[in-house]
């Protein structure tokens, strides 16, 4: 006599191309929800755009706030950069510890964020800039500079070249100067005539500031 014992049957397993199919219809509907939300999004930014970029308007001089070693999440990255680089337990030395320091920060913003054009004038603090993983030239420029006077190095100063809407961020240490491309991931270091003259289109409208200072070149 056939004993038909239920439990031990083999169970049948769902064809595995079965899942796979349902993982990526699931994929595909998210991704059109997500679609269709960049598309409500981009309608939004273009029809509201010039109000936007009314209220974010701001003068050279008045750039400077932006510049904000105090900003919390400046301080937070920058405490992360010392703890990183410290040995042992040992305190942070802006003498012994700041090349380093800067090159991490300058990975931190160069690589760990994405360049992205808006598609308005619209200023990302250093928190929406973490939160989203991006931001645009001067945005990136803004938090690195920030970032290096956190990191004790008052010199650092936000480059911008009128004519070319390009961004550098600038810094002296001992010697040297160091002229930081964060969007194209370059970092040029020597004296600051040379690295001025052979990067920056001088005869054009240039202009330097950071939290304390402005200046043009």
């Amino acid at each position: 006599m056939a004993i038909d014992i239920p439990f031990f049957k083999k169970r049948k397993d769902k064809p595995v191309t079965e899942g796979r199919d349902e993982t990526s219809a699931r994929i595909e509907e998210e991704l059109q929800v997500l679609r269709r939300k960049v598309k409500l999004y981009r309608t939004v930014i273009e029809k509201y755009g010039e109000q936007i970029e009314e209220g974010e308007k701001k003068s050279v001089p008045e750039l400077r706030v932006l510049v904000d070693p105090e900003n919390e999440e400046v301080k937070k990255i920058s405490a992360r950069i010392i703890g990183e680089l410290g040995a042992g337990g040992a305190a942070y030395s802006f003498g012994k510890n700041f090349p380093d320091a800067a090159k991490k920060a300058f990975e931190f913003v160069s690589q760990g964020l994405a360049d992205e054009q808006l598609p308005v004038d619209f200023w990302l603090s250093p928190r929406d800039m973490v939160a989203i993983g991006a931001g645009d030239e001067m945005d990136k420029a803004l938090f690195l500079c920030s970032l290096l006077i956190a990191l004790g190095n008052e010199s650092a100063k936000v480059i911008v070249e009128l004519s070319r809407k390009h961004v550098f961020v600038g810094y002296e240490f001992g010697k040297k100067y160091f002229l930081c491309d964060a969007s194209h991931r370059d970092m040029f270091e020597g004296s600051r005539e040379e690295l001025v003259s052979r990067h920056l289109t001088t005869d054009e409208l240039v202009y330097e500031f950071n939290n304390k200072e402005y200046d043009e070149l």
